[in-house]
């Protein structure tokens, strides 16, 4: 029988869920990004003025920046600002957070694949590498988004007609064009890269679940130790923040200008807030078959090992004789007793099959609502806040 070998600490490999693609490239060549020097701050700025700065200066020649004839201009969109000057540099200073927790994941899973299975480990690495360094998605994307653009031309009216293209060319104006072709697509490919990158990891946690690790069902996290799963999809929960944050100045766009008031929306931002960290957790169970066969495994072997246990204590404290095999456990006294069957009960039975922390989960949700929480001042005043604050502690 070939020796089971374990992982050691100091053999962990990187990996990157973000170093890679057609942006990537492109920022190596212009020298904004180096290799192993991420510049976040920087490519922050950039991306977000590249959206944002010439779009203002061209609102300004135009006309469009204050309105006029009664229409909001570019300087009362704060959605348009939202986006670009919130969402854009956030959407890449988060990357600090997600290759991190993805390290971690796959060498957690590193030290739990056998060495039978080390090949196919070693193929969903190589094959993890390929999608991540990849143009084609974010080709595709730009297509995708230059296209549905194209196709619908003649009905494009952006924010409301506060900037808006026609048919006449006579109504398309500069800061119109720029939005719609720079701004809009530079926000919309930062977004399509985050789905990208989860797909990605939803890709290797399916596979890995087909694979037959070496857990355990009576591992102290009551999960067969795959608690460390839930890393990754609680850092992309906060990627999610950034789809809070446009949800958030959507609504408020409506409330301010539009007449509408916070309870109109109350349904749909607890589903929101709901579904985002449901849909990101997904993945996790594809690996409930594993964790069904590993709990029953655990039950029989686990079992059969208390029965054996009992037997001896009974053999040795009830029939007053000495068992001739008592090297199960030294003492098989009142301690060893509670001891193995406090464990089956604390760890085996307890065992979960789905691996979602419910407390993770619980975090991540109440997280998405922290961007709603400025429209409460849409119908309260910070007065009538603080009254009924004093109210609620003054019973």
């Amino acid at each position: 029988m070939q020796e089971e070998k374990f992982i050691s600490w100091n053999e962990d490999k990187t990996y990157s869920l973000v170093s890679g693609g057609l942006i990537y490239s492109l920022l190596l060549k212009l020298g904004i990004l180096k290799h192993g020097k991420q510049r976040l701050l920087l490519r922050s700025i950039v991306f977000s003025l590249l959206g944002w700065l010439p779009l203002i200066i061209l609102s300004f020649t135009d006309g469009t920046f204050l309105g006029e004839d009664g229409q909001l201009g570019v300087a009362q969109d704060f959605l348009l600002h939202i986006r670009l000057l919130v969402v854009v540099p956030f959407l890449i200073w988060v990357e600090k957070m997600i290759d991190p927790a993805f390290n971690d994941y796959m060498n957690s899973t590193r030290r739990l694949i056998p060495p039978k299975e080390e090949a196919t480990f070693r193929k969903i690495e190589t094959q993890t590498e390929k999608m991540s360094d990849s143009w084609i998605p974010e080709i595709f994307f730009l297509l995708l988004i230059y296209g549905v653009l194209l196709f619908n031309w003649g009905n494009i009216t952006v924010n409301n007609a506060r900037i808006s293209i026609t048919d006449s060319a006579s109504d398309i104006n500069l800061s119109a064009i720029y939005y719609i072709f720079v701004s809009m697509p530079v926000y919309q490919l930062l977004l399509a890269r985050w789905f990208w990158r989860w797909i990605i990891w939803a890709i290797t946690v399916y596979r890995i679940s087909r694979m037959n690790l070496r857990i355990e069902a009576s591992h102290a996290d009551q999960s067969a130790g795959l608690e460390y799963l839930n890393v990754v999809p609680a850092a992309f929960c906060i990627v999610s923040l950034a789809l809070s944050a446009i949800f958030a100045a959507t609504i408020g766009e409506y409330i301010i200008y539009h007449g509408k008031i916070l309870d109109d929306f109350v349904l749909q931002i607890i589903a929101f807030a709901i579904a985002i960290p449901l849909i990101v957790h997904l993945p996790l169970l594809s690996f409930i078959p594993l964790l069904i066969m590993t709990k029953v495994n655990g039950i029989y072997r686990f079992g059969s090992l208390i029965q054996y246990h009992n037997n001896l204590y009974r053999e040795k404290w009830m029939e007053g004789n000495m068992p001739d095999d008592d090297n199960l456990l030294p003492s098989l006294d009142n301690s060893s007793m509670a001891d193995i069957n406090g464990s089956y009960l604390q760890a085996v039975k307890a065992m979960t099959v789905i691996p979602i922390n419910r407390n993770a989960l619980l975090i991540s949700m109440l997280m998405l609502l922290i961007p709603f929480f400025p429209l409460i001042f849409t119908k309260y005043s910070l007065a009538e806040l603080f009254s009924e604050l004093v109210k609620v502690i003054s019973g």
